[in-house]
C-alpha cells in the first residue's frame, strides 16, 4: 500500500521507494543514508505539518516534509 509520511501511523515501518523534487534536499537526505530501499520507522510527527522524525539502522533524522520534495514510500506495517 502506498502512503505518505503525513498519514502513516506513528511506529509503523515503511520502505523508501523514491524521492523527487529539490535536488539539494534529496542530496542531503542521501548523504544521511536515507536512500531508496531503506526500511525506516516513523518515530514522531509534529502537529500542523511540522517536522517528522524517522529512524533507520542506527540513525535518526528529522525534517519537514513539504512541497519541494515528494517522498514515495511503501508502508508494510
Amino acid at each position: 500500500m502506498d502512503n505518505t509520511l503525513r498519514t502513516m501511523p506513528i511506529g509503523s515501518k515503511a520502505i523508501l521507494t523514491s524521492l523527487e523534487g529539490d535536488s539539494d534536499f534529496i542530496r542531503r537526505l542521501n548523504e544521511l543514508g536515507f536512500l531508496p530501499g531503506t526500511t525506516f520507522t516513523l518515530l514522531r510527527r509534529a502537529p500542523f505539518g511540522g517536522p517528522v522524525e524517522i529512524g533507520f539502522g542506527q540513525s535518526r533524522i528529522a525534517f519537514r516534509p513539504d512541497s519541494t520534495v515528494r517522498i514515495h514510500i511503501h508502508q508494510f506495517t
